[in-house]
């Protein structure tokens, strides 16, 4: 089945065909509960420290045990009897746990076809159950997980989860131990995997497009309208391109994000009253795109990020962008101690800084506070009066989301160490979300 054939009426009286779930059709049970239920429950488990200090191995699902080619058999004869998202988005991910990219960039597009295409007439077409399906595109395990580890160059050489680990973001495996950024950074950057980078890249790009489709498609519907949740899978696929354009700067106009355009000539953007104005484009689409004031000084990015919290504060109160926003700001210029007390209440008085083995020396948490006193005392020699940057101005989600990600990547850049750039990037993960699934996050539910 290609995408043509998907998006032919299947009759003129049901365009989408029946709804065979409540029917209890035995293909579509097979093609849908059945293999719903394989699905895994965990894509990897670190091993665990055993009673004589050994690790008990970690636990990796593996792509390979994964023939996409069986799940499809399944799943596309269905699709030409009843159009249904549900069973898109199963292909979806069994395509990404197959480490399929280019299969599950493919399946997303269709979703987005289908939804512009028939709308009300798609399967499920109530708003819940619809919401519940598209959803499942933000899903740890059969998503989100599996991109982390797809291959971004021929040998695996390079993911997002391994450039990660070597950054130092996320914990290592038993298998990631002493990675480090350079080999991988060269991998992406080398010329004899340019042409399969660029051919990730031009699929990342489509999957990213998709996406926007199928969020623009859910929010403008006239029957079942409803904001999906991609927090989870959004920022990801934005890290993934970013990987590979921040290695190649050659390839960061293909990762552009484009904004709608504008048929009647006329602008827009002021229709609103104030500076709270819904902006033409998403407020995470305007972070990916980046493109804000280079941030010149440490006053510069605090500069920004106030000006961020004066905009939530006034058109965004419940945004919890704003409260990690708030907390980065307080951050800047303060020791590490002070970060390892804001962030890390219940274990910084177990911190410690230990030397080898053999000096058998280490600071403790008093030294470590003693040494942070001292810091406070006035250098012999003055530093200059930090450049305060140009005018700043925010009046939309847009720049805001624009601003935070300046600062991000300005700390990431200049002040490695700092706690700034984790929370900035979180603050980044709820910008469009709604309530609910802000709720589901801070408050997860337990499992009956």
């Amino acid at each position: 089945m290609d995408l043509e054939k998907l998006l032919q009426p299947i009759s003129e009286d049901a365009p989408c065909g029946p709804d065979l779930e409540p029917e209890g059709d035995p293909q579509f049970d097979e093609a849908y509960f059945d293999r719903m239920g394989e699905l895994p429950e965990f894509y990897y488990r670190p091993g665990v420290e055993k009673p004589d200090g050994s690790m008990t191995p970690d636990n990796m699902f593996d792509p390979k045990s994964v023939n996409f080619r069986d799940e499809i058999k399944l799943i596309d004869p269905v699709l030409e009897r009843s159009k249904d998202l549900r069973l898109v988005v199963l292909r979806a991910q069994w395509a990404i746990l197959a480490g399929n990219l280019a299969k599950f960039t493919e399946s997303v597009a269709w979703i987005a076809g289908l939804l512009e295409t028939f709308d009300a007439d798609v399967h499920p077409t109530d708003s819940g159950d619809r919401r519940s399906a598209i959803n499942d595109l933000n899903d740890n395990t059969s998503v989100v997980q599996p991109l982390y580890f797809t291959a971004l160059t021929p040998t695996g050489d390079a993911t997002l989860r391994r450039l990660k680990v070597a950054r130092g973001d996320l914990t290592a495996l038993q298998s990631e131990e002493d990675l480090e950024q350079a080999p991988i950074l060269d991998a992406l950057s080398s010329a004899s995997n340019a042409k399969h980078v660029e051919k990730t890249l031009g699929t990342l790009v489509e999957l990213r497009d998709a996406m926007n489709r199928i969020k623009a498609a859910c929010e403008s519907s006239g029957t079942a309208k409803f904001s999906p949740d991609f927090s989870r899978v959004g920022p990801i696929i934005t890290e993934m391109i970013e990987a590979i354009t921040n290695s190649r700067s050659d390839l960061a106009s293909v990762a552009q994000v484009e904004e709608p355009g504008d048929d009647s000539g006329e602008d827009d953007e002021g229709d609103s009253e104030g500076g709270g104005g819904v902006a033409s484009f998403s407020a995470a689409a305007a972070a990916a795109k980046g493109g804000g004031a280079e941030v010149v000084s440490h006053l510069h990015a605090k500069r920004l990020l106030q000006a961020c919290e004066a905009y939530y504060r006034a058109y965004e109160p419940s945004s919890a962008t704003l409260l990690l926003v708030t907390q980065a700001r307080s951050l800047i210029g303060k020791p590490l101690l002070e970060a390892l007390e804001t962030l890390l209440p219940d274990n910084v008085e177990e911190a410690l800084v230990n030397f080898s083995p053999a000096a058998g020396f280490s600071l403790g948490i008093a030294r470590i506070r003693a040494l942070t006193e001292d810091m406070h005392d006035d250098p012999d020699t003055p530093f200059p009066e930090p450049d305060p940057g140009p005018d700043v101005s925010v009046t939309n989600a847009g720049e805001a989301a624009v601003a935070i990600r300046s600062v991000e990547d300005y700390f990431r850049r200049v002040e490695r160490s700092s706690p700034i750039p984790t929370l900035l990037s979180r603050a980044r993960s709820y910008l469009d979300r709604d309530f609910q699934s802000i709720i589901d996050e801070l408050i997860p539910r337990e499992e009956e």
